[in-house]
């Protein structure tokens, strides 16, 4: 398949239409992918990961443990999270074939790219659950990540009492965090016999012709990944998914997704274009690199310019965090879906 060819999809039933026909056109043309970038986006990561690990170490070697070695290694294992929290979001891009439209070269370069942090990726997986369960079933008993907040016990929100809220939340993100440092056996139980010998015979190799070495080389895995990972990557990855749908009200794509803007969240929190949401629900099939484009085409749009835009995380003009515990101006909370069918799930077991 050519790279250039476009697949995307425009529907009226996702809530919005621009009302210059012209600028659908030019959104539709936004709507191709160019492998280079998908390349060039994982490299980033890989690079960013690299330079942060290696920045720590050199103060660590050249002050000891002091302060501001500590500091940096705090600074560092941040920046690390983030990045990982990027490859994620390229996973995302990848259920999409937004890395490239060649399928075979958009999942082979996914899975080459965010082994370390998802080694047993199966993608067709990732795009029954994100694809056709979340997009294609957006706010049915199926949408798994409605269905994700109940789990958590957040779907409550918002409450009167912003106090209560928050309690919520942090309730929420200590359950999120359980369960993913939880899930960790569940893959190591899943990786077959020959391959863990063949992880012990190259450790007990390594050990052997160096034991210093390896001991360093330890050292480094878990502080410039383990680490970050399983104490740092959570509590970003829990602010991606809150941030995103809940607290909203209505019931099309557009009304119940938000972009989070501003440096802090579209570089750091919400990296390869996962700050436009909503822009992502409305038009899925245009890649992370010109969703910036995209957003500022679109911002001539009265409609979208009044649409879910949060400019802070913690404060700011509608931040995140006032969005969430409080909802949209003078809006009540709404169930993600109907009674009758949510009853209707539960039946049907």
């Amino acid at each position: 398949m050519n790279d250039s060819t476009p697949v995307v999809s425009f529907s009226d039933k996702r809530g919005f239409t621009p009302q210059d026909p012209a600028l659908t056109r030019q959104l539709m043309a936004l709507a191709t992918v160019n492998t280079a970038f998908g390349v060039a986006a994982c490299l980033l990561d890989w690079v960013i990961i690299f330079a942060a690990a290696t920045a720590s170490w050199i103060v660590f070697s050249k002050y000891g443990i002091t302060f501001a070695s500590v500091a940096a290694y705090s600074l560092a294992a941040f920046v690390i999270a983030t990045r990982q929290q990027g490859l994620k979001n390229l996973i995302h891009e990848a259920s999409h074939y937004n890395l490239s439209r060649n399928r075979r070269l958009n999942d082979l370069l996914c899975r080459v790219a965010t082994y370390p942090v998802h080694p047993f990726l199966d993608l067709e997986e990732q795009r029954k659950v994100h694809v056709r369960s979340h997009h294609a079933r957006f706010l049915n008993p199926n949408d798994n990540v409605f269905r994700g907040y109940e789990d958590l016990k957040i779907d409550v929100l918002p409450l009167p009492s912003k106090r209560k809220g928050l309690a919520v939340l942090v309730q929420g993100l200590l359950r999120y965090w359980y369960w993913q440092v939880a899930g960790a056996p569940r893959i190591l139980k899943s990786i077959s016999l020959p391959i863990w010998f063949g992880i012990a015979g190259t450790i007990v190799a390594f050990w052997a012709f160096d034991p210093e070495a390896a001991l360093l080389s330890l050292a480094v895995l878990l502080l410039y990944w383990f680490i970050p990972l399983v104490f740092v990557l959570p509590p970003i990855s829990f602010v991606v998914l809150i941030a995103e749908h809940l607290s909203t009200t209505g019931q099309t794509e557009f009304e119940r997704s938000r972009n989070k803007l501003g440096f802090f969240q579209r570089v750091l929190l919400h990296p390869h274009g996962d700050s436009y949401h909503m822009l992502h629900h409305l038009y899925p099939g245009i890649p992370h690199n010109r969703l910036g484009k995209a957003h500022r085409l679109l911002m001539t749009d009265l409609v979208y310019r009044n649409g879910n835009h949060c400019y802070g995380l913690l404060i700011g003009r509608c931040s995140v965090l006032q969005a969430v515990l409080s909802g949209p101006p003078g809006a009540r909370r709404q169930p993600p879906f109907d009674a009758g069918d949510r009853l209707g799930s539960v039946q049907g077991g």
